[in-house]
């Protein structure tokens, strides 16, 4: 934990160095992340650059908002990138598992996506980012035209499980955004 602690402080290092103005946000997705946001905050040369941004502390609305606030957006929270997904903010997922690169590969932005396995993931890092800068406007419409598709996805999900609740005895209410389902009457629970 101490040299990835190490690494995302380098990181974030690079990122203030690169414009005296900047902050960067450090951000708890889960509880047992705050301690470790609190190490790499400790690492850092100027650390009253930095913002703390806690899952315990924010509702999921408020922590996208502000994640949609954020210039571009580095994690390896797919929760983080999902809630930031709604802004169109350019990301470089990290990822320790597979949901942040089929994400990043059904957006079009495979390029973005960096495995916590790459031996060089420090140099990856600034490569990859200073890169994203360049594209952020590209990464911006793959994102707002991925979320498009994936709502429309997402729609298509709610109508095949309303049909299948339906044929097992429960009654569905489509509404425009959600789907809410209870048991119909007859039904045993």
């Amino acid at each position: 934990m101490e040299t990835l602690a190490n690494k995302w402080a380098a990181f974030c290092d690079f990122l203030l160095r690169q414009d005296p103005k900047a902050r960067v946000a450090l951000i708890s997705m889960e509880a047992v992340d705050e301690r470790f946001c609190r190490k790499i905050r400790e690492r850092l040369a100027a650390p009253e650059r930095t913002l703390e941004l806690s899952c315990t502390a924010l509702t999921p609305k408020r922590m996208s908002a502000c994640l949609g606030a954020l210039s571009s957006l580095v994690t390896s929270r797919y929760h983080a990138l999902l809630l930031s997904m709604a802004h169109a903010v350019p990301y470089i997922a990290l990822g320790h598992d597979t949901r942040t690169k089929f994400i990043s590969e059904e957006l079009g932005l495979a390029e973005y996506y960096l495995s916590h396995a790459n031996p060089n993931l420090l140099e990856a890092l600034f490569d990859t980012h200073n890169q994203l800068l360049k594209d952020a406007e590209r990464s911006r419409e793959l994102i707002r035209r991925g979320m498009t598709e994936l709502r429309a996805k997402d729609r298509r999900n709610y109508e095949l499980l309303g049909q299948l609740l339906d044929n097992m005895g429960y009654r569905v209410n489509c509404l425009p955004d959600s789907l809410f389902w209870s048991p119909a009457p007859a039904a045993v629970v």
